[in-house]
């Protein structure tokens, strides 16, 4: 039997030096130019909450950009060769700052970065051992007129307004609600299916791209639950009742009366 024990977000920060200093060869804006770019702090001090912190401690392999929490995750996986150094940088700082990504126990780099609100997209770029390319596992990119591919990002507009998950209609219907980028594979698995990763899918809403979504009948009682994004176990970002269970895995909980 699952024992479950409800908890609240901790923070979670890694630190590391301020002074590192990187000689990087700038291609996007001049080709032909070398500059030095110093490596700003790539967190605030408010760290991560359990859901990052649980979802990257869980990567074994680099995904394509996730939204949690108000915020973007990026990763890159290291493979088979031996990566130092990786970090990314923004066409809203016009490439001029570096934001370095730091890495788990599963050599996956990664960094989570607050999402641009007004925005439609995101345009980014990686430097992997001081070599600009773009995201290998974003399949969102274009040639941009200097003719190096830059990787994209569609920013949902509901991922920066307010959303609540789940919502708790009449008649105990119950609507869960999930933002992420578009084109994904989204599951709702709960105790109420035996946490099957695979019965429940969420529905893409076509008049609000990058929303997922599923409306169930539930009986009353506490019921736990997550969602699964392309085979990444999430909790609910807009739900603030959290939860692990026996073996640790972190979920998300609503009550119904």
């Amino acid at each position: 039997m699952r024992v479950f024990s409800r908890s609240k977000d901790h923070n979670y920060f890694t630190d590391y030096s301020n002074n590192m200093t990187d000689k990087f060869l700038k291609t996007f804006l001049l080709p032909a130019a070398l500059i030095f770019i110093t490596i700003i702090p790539a967190f605030s001090l408010g760290g991560y909450s359990l859901s990052i912190h649980t979802l990257i401690s869980e990567l074994r392999e680099a995904k394509s950009p996730i939204f949690i929490d108000n915020k973007i995750l990026f990763t890159y996986s290291v493979g088979t060769e031996f990566t130092r150094r990786v970090a990314i940088a923004f066409d809203t700082d016009n490439y001029q700052k570096v934001y370095p990504l730091m890495k788990n126990e599963y050599n996956v780099f990664f960094i989570a970065r607050e999402i641009p609100i007004e925005t439609d997209y995101l345009n980014y770029r990686l430097i992997v051992d001081g070599v600009w390319t773009d995201d290998p596992v974003n399949t969102n990119n274009f040639l941009s007129p200097e003719r190096v591919k830059v990787s994209r990002i569609i920013i949902p507009r509901s991922s920066y307004e307010q959303t609540v998950s789940p919502i708790i209609g009449t008649d105990r219907n119950i609507r869960f609600i999930y933002t992420d980028t578009t084109n994904k594979q989204v599951y709702l698995s709960g105790n109420f299916n035996n946490w099957d990763p695979f019965m429940l899918r969420m529905k893409e809403e076509s008049e609000n791209p990058g929303t997922y979504s599923i409306s169930l009948r539930m009986s009353e009682g506490s019921h736990y639950y997550k969602f699964v994004a392309d085979g990444v176990s999430l909790q609910d970002p807009n739900n603030p009742d959290k939860a692990y269970d026996s073996r640790g895995n972190a979920v998300s909980f609503v009550i119904i009366d």
